[in-house]
Parts: C-alpha cells; sequence; structure tokens
C-alpha cells in the first residue's frame, strides 16, 4: 500500500550519513518531525494520524519483504521496497526510518546484499521506534500528549 501524499511544501529529511547504527536516545524529532508532518498534512491532525498509522502497518509489511529479498538474494526486490519505504517515511517525516531505508535503497542498488544485512537491524529498530512512538499516541502535545514531542 502506498502511502498517499500531501506534499504542501518541504523538502525529504536532509540526507545525513548513517553507519548502519540505530541511533538511540535524542529528541524525538529523530523519530518523526511532527512540525514537519503538519505542514505535510495541511495542519490536519486528523489526516496526520491516520497516514501515521498507515505508514505503521506498512513499514511492518515492507520489514518482512526487506528479509525475505535478502534470503531470496533479490537485489532488485530489496531496492524497490527499500525505495517504497524510504518514500513514504519522507512523505510523513519519520526520519530514522527514511535514513536507514536510504542507505540500504543505496547499498541494494550496488547489490551488496551482505552490507545490506547490517542496515536491516537498523532500520528494524528504527521501525520499531517509530512504532512504539506511534502506538504511544504522543504525537501531538496540544492534545495532551507527551510535550518532548517536537
Amino acid at each position: 500500500m502506498e502511502i498517499p501524499s500531501h506534499r504542501v511544501a518541504g523538502p525529504a529529511p536532509s540526507p545525513v550519513p548513517v553507519t548502519g547504527v540505530a541511533r538511540t536516545g535524542g529528541n524525538s524529532t529523530d523519530i518523526l518531525d511532527r512540525n514537519r508532518l503538519l505542514l505535510q498534512c495541511m495542519n490536519n491532525e486528523d489526516l496526520a494520524l491516520k497516514l501515521l498509522e498507515m505508514l505503521a502497518a506498512q513499514a511492518s509489511k515492507d520489514i518482512i519483504e526487506i528479509e525475505a529479498a535478502v534470503a531470496g538474494r533479490s537485489a532488485d526486490l530489496l531496492r524497490r521496497t527499500a525505495h517504497r519505504l524510504k518514500g513514504d517515511a519522507a512523505n510523513l517525516a519519520a526520519n530514522g526510518v527514511w535514513h536507514s531505508a536510504a542507505e540500504l535503497e543505496s547499498l541494494a542498488a550496488k547489490g551488496d546484499l551482505d552490507a545490506c544485512r547490517n542496515v536491516i537491524e537498523s532500520l528494524r529498530l528504527e521501525v520499531g521506534r517509530f512504532l512504539e512512538h506511534v502506538g504511544k499516541g504522543r504525537i501531538f502535545p496540544e492534545s495532551a500528549q507527551d510535550p518532548t514531542c517536537s
């Protein structure tokens, strides 16, 4: 399922090199940039939450497909799935997922499936962080949610 894009303005997260190791700690914008998400969703919190739920479901399916692609030694399927996940994450400002998916896509495009294994672990951790963040429902502080989300 492709996440619909409601892009109003603003680029995808800036490409910051990642090393295949999931970032831990930090602030919630490492996981999700709430302000950019709202901009993408025309300040419609209900739409943003619905799209985040869709991304959460799709990201879990994509992880399974990515692992199957590596097991089947299919660099092309891996690249396409990572590209889709990267795009979905970028559209919804899910920064950690975006960074890991971008690195995985790059390695898959080079056919380096062995290096992909480490990045898949990083992606799995980033998706887990995203799912935990979204699952807590702490996206919009003004709705009596966690004030540390930004």
